[in-house]
């Protein structure tokens, strides 16, 4: 009887040390094809929502560019409303006429000073007033009359 187990017992054992090897090798390729089906579907997910990704990205833009415009708006829209209602003031309406518009009050003399767009003017020794940046030309002139 011993003899009759002896033989059995190593096939037995190569048997099953066989069989958990081809078990331990399908484990390891199962385990293989579940993490390539796993990276497979992850790149196919983020294939698939790039663009929707862009696009929101690119609206998400616009919004903030169209956001910030409509700030600026309502900035300007503030200002504009302080414009109007100085302009229903009387003081108000009269300094911008006298500044903008050269008008005068009744009675007073209003005295118009050419020179340059800045305002800058140069005197000269006798008392005549040139224009800064003024050309060659309008020099030679004014400094022949100056003298004369």
């Amino acid at each position: 009887m011993a003899n009759a187990h002896a033989p059995s017992m190593p096939g037995r054992a190569g048997r099953s040390s066989s069989s958990s090897t081809r078990a331990h090798q399908v484990a390891r390729r199962r385990r293989l094809f579940l993490v390539a089906a796993g990276l497979f579907v992850f790149i196919i997910a983020v294939l698939a929502n790039y663009g929707p990704l862009q696009a929101y990205g690119d609206a998400k833009a616009r919004l903030n560019r169209a956001t910030t415009a409509v700030a600026e708006l309502e900035t300007q829209k503030a200002e504009l409303q302080a414009e109007l209602g100085k302009l229903s003031e009387a003081d108000y309406l009269e300094s911008l006429a006298r500044q903008d518009l050269s008008y005068a009050r009744p009675g007073e003399e209003l005295y118009i000073v050419a020179g340059s767009s800045d305002g800058e003017f140069t005197g000269s020794a006798t008392g005549g007033a040139a224009r800064s940046g003024s050309g060659f030309l309008e020099r030679v002139l004014g400094s022949i009359l100056n003298d004369s």
